[in-house]
């Protein structure tokens, strides 16, 4: 039975949840200029492929994200991974298919790769 103790206890720390908070939302900004200013997609379109508010797709248009994002953002292997994204995206509507998009691997070729 465990027994609770003023010992310091280590928590766990998940890859995925660094993801999270800074590669994920990276990818989403750079896929969503991507989206707008290559492809002339609309904010709402963008909305609804990234499912965040077109609120937010306004901010990313605008380029109002934290530094850090933005840092993140504007690595070699993030604009790969948003540009290789937005051409399936494109080529996905275009032929009118339905596709989901894994963001999983997205994080899977960004660690790879450095």
């Amino acid at each position: 039975m465990y027994k609770k103790t003023n010992k310091k206890i280590p928590t766990l720390k998940f890859p995925c949840r660094k993801m999270f908070y800074t590669l994920i939302p990276a990818i989403k900004f750079s896929l969503a200029l991507e989206l707008y200013n290559k492809y002339n997609f609309s904010q709402e379109d963008i909305a609804k492929i990234l499912g965040v508010t077109q609120a937010a797709v306004s901010k990313y248009t605008r380029e109002r994200v934290s530094t850090k994002i933005s840092a993140i953002a504007s690595r070699k292997n993030t604009k790969r991974i948003a540009d290789e994204m937005a051409k399936e995206i494109f080529q996905a509507v275009k032929s009118k298919k339905k596709r989901e998009f894994l963001m999983c691997e997205s994080c899977y070729k960004y660690f790879k790769s450095k």
